[in-house]
């Protein structure tokens, strides 16, 4: 064996001895003992206080629900207008303006949700939820804009009765959307509905 790899191996062996002897005085009742003791759990008439002074810090819930609600109301306003555009007639160009307002005040909600989305430390319920809320709302609204557009480029006044029934569906779809996310604030409470 050479004398370099003999040397290596008595060093590495005095080496694992000694941290062996190190563990076993660790392990020793005593000092077991006095590191057991150090994880109490803290009593309750302290962690109430401390844990709603630390709750007091912490961004809360936002203005979510009422953002969601104003934004389901541009949805329904924006397909009402979307309905009576589809009816015809030289109102038409007034219903596509409106309907790019509605638009306009969609976005801007949406922008105030994303805002508190990344400001909030809790949220009412996952942060992938409320942004998908959020852009679907926002969707279906650029979606009427995007056909007001079109119609408004086109100058387009009379519509095919399926259109309008196609308006009906989604006069009747916002006003469900509307409808349901009041009851986002107690979801347990109207789980069943």
């Amino acid at each position: 064996m050479p004398p370099l790899y003999r040397r290596y191996m008595t060093v590495g062996r005095q080496f694992s001895e000694g941290f062996a002897t190190g563990l076993r005085q660790f392990d020793d009742a005593d000092v077991r003992a006095r590191y057991e003791g150090a994880a109490q759990p803290v009593p309750q008439s302290v962690r109430g206080p401390l844990l709603n002074w630390f709750q007091a810090l912490l961004p809360k819930e936002g203005r979510f629900f009422g953002l969601f609600e104003g934004h389901a109301a541009t949805l329904c306003a924006g397909a009402g207008s979307r309905h009576s555009r589809l009816q015809g007639g030289p109102d038409t160009p007034s219903h596509c303006a409106a309907v790019a307002k509605y638009e306009n005040d969609a976005d801007e909600i949406t922008r105030e949700v994303m805002l508190h989305v990344r400001r909030t430390f809790i949220t009412p319920f996952d942060r992938a939820d409320i942004i998908e809320l959020t852009t679907s709302m926002d969707d279906a609204v650029d979606q009427m804009h995007k056909t007001a557009k079109v119609t408004a480029l086109f100058e387009q006044r009379t519509f095919q009765p399926d259109m309008l029934k196609l308006a009906d569906v989604i006069v009747r779809t916002a006003d469900l959307t509307a409808e349901a996310v009041p009851l986002l604030r107690s979801m347990r409470a109207n789980a069943a509905r």
